[in-house]
C-alpha cells in the first residue's frame, strides 16, 4: 500500500503536509499550517495503523479563525460573480488532472472501496457541470409599478445577496463530493467559508480545499479546520460573527446547533431512517436488488441507506431467497482493489454500536437469518427478522450494512411504522401499481419517496431535505443550495 502523505509531498497539494513531521497535517487559517491543540490520530481502518495525525485549533485560535473568515468575506465581495464562475471551472479541471491521486487519499481517508471512491470524484466533477443553473439562483426579479395598487407609484427590484461567514460541516461517508457541494454553492453565492469536516476524513476535504486556494480564491475564503472537540466546533458555529450554518450529519449535532447557535440562517440535513415498503404486487427480484444495493454501498454508512423492508407475509419467502444469493457475491477484500464491493466500517466505535443494536434485537426475539464473523472494523452483512416495531433497529439509524425486515400485518400497520419514525428523510415504495402508488405517497411523511427504487440523493438534480428529526426543510442540490445560501434583498423605488 502507497504512503499518500509521501504521494502528496510529491504533488501540487505539498502544503496540506507539514514540514516539521513527517505525519502531521496542516490546516487553513491566513495560511497552511499546524494548529495547537494535542495531535489526534487519524488510524486507517483497512489496516488498523496510524494514516497522519492532525491538531485543530485551540480557544485562542478561534477569534483568529473567525477574523480570517470576516477578512475572507471582504475579499470575495470585491470578486465579480462571474470570476468566480470561472474559478469553480477551473476547480473541475485540476480535479481532472489529479483523479486517482484523489481517489486513493479517498480510499485511505473513508476506508470504501476504490470503485466508489472514483464514483464520488465523478459526481463532483458532474457537479461541477452544472454550474449555470446555480448562477440562475441568484437572479433577481422586476416588480412594476401598477400590478398591485399598493405599489401605484412604487418598483422593486429584488437581488440575491451573500449571508457572509457560512460554516460548512460535512460528514465523512462522502466527505469530498458532499463538501464540493457546499464549497460550490456558498462561494458561487458570495460567502466566506469555515469548513469543519468530520474527524475521520479531513485530509479529504483539505485535500478538495487546496483545489479550490489553487483555482483562485484567496486563502482567507477557505479557513478550514477539523477537531474532535465538540466545545471547540460549537465555540465556532455559535460565534455572533457566523451568519449561516450549513451542516449535513447526525440529528444530534443538528440539535444541538438548532439549541444553541443563535439567531443565523441554518441549513441542516440531518439524520434518516429510508424504509422499503413492498407492497403485495411487487417483483420481489427487483425488490431484492434494490434491497442490496440501498443497504451495502458505503456498508450502509449513509443516511439514506436502505436498511428496514417492510415486507408482506406473501413474499416473504421469494424475497428473502432472493437477497440471500445475493449476499454469497458480496467480496469483504482490499478496498483498493476493483472488484471489492464491502470495505471497513469508519470506526471501531461504529463496529461496537452495530453489536449492541444486534444484541438488543436478539434479546427481544429477533432472528439472525444470515451472518459472518466480525473482524476487526469489517463488519459482514447481516439479516435479521424483526418482530418487535419498538427497538433500536426499527427506530434509530443504523449505519451499517444489516437488512433489517419486519413482516406486516397489513398496509395500515406499516404506514404507522413509517409515519411513527422519528425521521422522515428517505423512503422507497415497491410495487406495480403506480397509481396506487403515488396516493399512498401522500399518506408517507418524508422528503423524498422513491418508487421501484432504492433511495440516493445523487449529483443533486432535484431538491433534498428532510422534516422531522432528518432537517428544517431545508434544500439540497443543484441551484438549490445556492438559494439556501443567499438571501432575497428587496430595493422599492418611489417613481
Amino acid at each position: 500500500m502507497e504512503n499518500i502523505l509521501n504521494l502528496l509531498k510529491n504533488s501540487p497539494f505539498s502544503d496540506l503536509i507539514s514540514k516539521n513531521s513527517n505525519s502531521e497535517i496542516n490546516f487553513l487559517v491566513k495560511s497552511w499550517k499546524t494548529l495547537n491543540s494535542k495531535p489526534e490520530n487519524k488510524i486507517s481502518m483497512i489496516n488498523n495503523k496510524i494514516l497522519y495525525r492532525f491538531r485543530g485549533p485551540t480557544h485562542s485560535e478561534v477569534e483568529e479563525i473567525i477574523n480570517a473568515a470576516r477578512e475572507g468575506f471582504f475579499e470575495i465581495s470585491n470578486i465579480e460573480c462571474y470570476k468566480r464562475f470561472e474559478m469553480l471551472a477551473r476547480c473541475k479541471k485540476i480535479i481532472e488532472e489529479n483523479f486517482e491521486l484523489i481517489a486513493k487519499v479517498i480510499v485511505m481517508d473513508s476506508s470504501k472501496p476504490i470503485n466508489l471512491a472514483k464514483g464520488e470524484i465523478k459526481s463532483t466533477l458532474e457537479r461541477f457541470s452544472f454550474l449555470e443553473l446555480d448562477l440562475n439562483a441568484l437572479k433577481g426579479e422586476y416588480i412594476p409599478s401598477g400590478i398591485f395598487a399598493e405599489l401605484r407609484d412604487r418598483s422593486v427590484i429584488t437581488l440575491r445577496e451573500p449571508y457572509g461567514i457560512a460554516v460548512l460541516i460535512s460528514p465523512f461517508n462522502f466527505p469530498f463530493f458532499l463538501h464540493a457541494s457546499k464549497l460550490i454553492a456558498a462561494l458561487i453565492a458570495g460567502n466566506s467559508t469555515i469548513s469543519i469536516p468530520s474527524e475521520h476524513t479531513p485530509l479529504s476535504v483539505l485535500l478538495l480545499t487546496k483545489i479550490f486556494e489553487m483555482a483562485g480564491f484567496p486563502k482567507n475564503v477557505l479557513t478550514t479546520i477539523t477537531t474532535s472537540q465538540t466545545q471547540i466546533k460549537e465555540t465556532i458555529v455559535n460565534n455572533q460573527n457566523v451568519d449561516l450554518v450549513s451542516l449535513t450529519g447526525s440529528t444530534k449535532t443538528g440539535e444541538s446547533v438548532i439549541r444553541n447557535a443563535g439567531i443565523k440562517k441554518l441549513h441542516l440535513e440531518l439524520g434518516g431512517k429510508a424504509f422499503g415498503l413492498v407492497l403485495k404486487d411487487a417483483i420481489p427480484e427487483k425488490a431484492a436488488k434494490c434491497w442490496l444495493n440501498g443497504t451495502l454501498k458505503n456498508a450502509g454508512q449513509r443516511c439514506d441507506a436502505l436498511n428496514v423492508m417492510l415486507i408482506p407475509k406473501e413474499l416473504e419467502e421469494s424475497l428473502l431467497s432472493s437477497i440471500l444469493d445475493k449476499l454469497k457475491t458480496i467480496k469483504r477484500i482490499d478496498p483498493f482493489r476493483e472488484d471489492c464491493s464491502l470495505g471497513p466500517l469508519i470506526s471501531l466505535s461504529n463496529v461496537n454500536r452495530l453489536k449492541k443494536m444486534i444484541k438488543e434485537a436478539t434479546d427481544l426475539g429477533s432472528e439472525i437469518i444470515f451472518s459472518d464473523r466480525v473482524k476487526d472494523s469489517y463488519f459482514p452483512p447481516h439479516v435479521i427478522k424483526v418482530y418487535n416495531k419498538e427497538i433500536k433497529l426499527m427506530t434509530e439509524e443504523i449505519f451499517g450494512p444489516l437488512f433489517v425486515y419486519y413482516v406486516y400485518k397489513d398496509l395500515d400497520e406499516a404506514i404507522n411504522i413509517i409515519n411513527s419514525c422519528k425521521y422522515g428523510l428517505d423512503l422507497a415504495i415497491f410495487g406495480e401499481d403506480v397509481n396506487s402508488i403515488i396516493k399512498l405517497s401522500r399518506k408517507l411523511n418524508a422528503g423524498q419517496i422513491h418508487i421501484n427504487d432504492y433511495p440516493r440523493h445523487g449529483t443533486g438534480y432535484y431538491p433534498v431535505g428532510g422534516i422531522k428529526s432528518s432537517g428544517t426543510g431545508s434544500k439540497e442540490g443543484i441551484f438549490y443550495t445556492v438559494q439556501e445560501m443567499s438571501y432575497t434583498k428587496a430595493i422599492i423605488l418611489k417613481d
